[in-house]
């Protein structure tokens, strides 16, 4: 965790001053925001093209699909979100100082990719065959596809927001993919 952190921070060696930041702006962080999430389980059809997910209209295209989910028949569509209280708390933070804003943005990005990890993890523990997550954005899996996916989850229930270059608000929100297989 706090070798992530300080992968995020893009800092290559540790040093106790730092780490001694990292852990009280963590604990800080830990009391105020909590992730909350969204997910729901779709078979899938093969197409030419991609996948499709199945009585939805929507076909994801592109090699990375095509592949990626070509020994499965489900996929886990899932939003996950840290709130708008961590777009205020990182402003709280820059507003402090810039160190402590930018060591909070790691902590906050730490924080989601570990959730979803757990969740990850909990999913394969389900499952016979499980496909790590991938997002839209990735390859050749083209970020439009991030619109139907949040309509069809209604991200907009967990405060999220989606604006038309296709990013998410809060910016520590994540849609993903994972599939799997009984």
């Amino acid at each position: 965790m706090i070798n992530d952190i300080y992968r995020y921070l893009g800092v290559k060696e540790q040093s106790k001053e730092l780490t001694s930041k990292i852990e009280l702006l963590k604990e800080e962080i830990d009391k105020e925001i909590k992730p909350s999430f969204i997910s729901s389980t779709f078979n899938i059809s093969k197409k030419e093209n991609g996948i499709e997910l199945d009585n939805t209209g929507i076909v994801l295209t592109g090699n990375l699909v095509k592949t990626h989910f070509a020994d499965v028949s489900k996929v886990i569509l899932i939003i996950a979100t840290l709130s708008l209280k961590s777009e205020i708390l990182l402003k709280r933070m820059f507003s402090r100082n810039a160190e402590s804003g930018v060591i909070a943005d790691a902590i906050l990005t730490d924080k989601l990719e570990t959730f979803l990890d757990e969740y990850e993890s909990n999913i394969k523990k389900q499952y016979k065959k499980e496909k790590s997550r991938i997002s839209c954005g990735y390859g050749d899996l083209d970020i439009s596809f991030e619109k139907p996916l949040f309509d069809i989850l209604n991200a907009s229930s967990l405060g999220v927001s989606i604006n038309d270059s296709y990013m998410l608000l809060p910016n520590k929100s994540v849609i993903a993919l994972i599939g799997v297989d009984e």
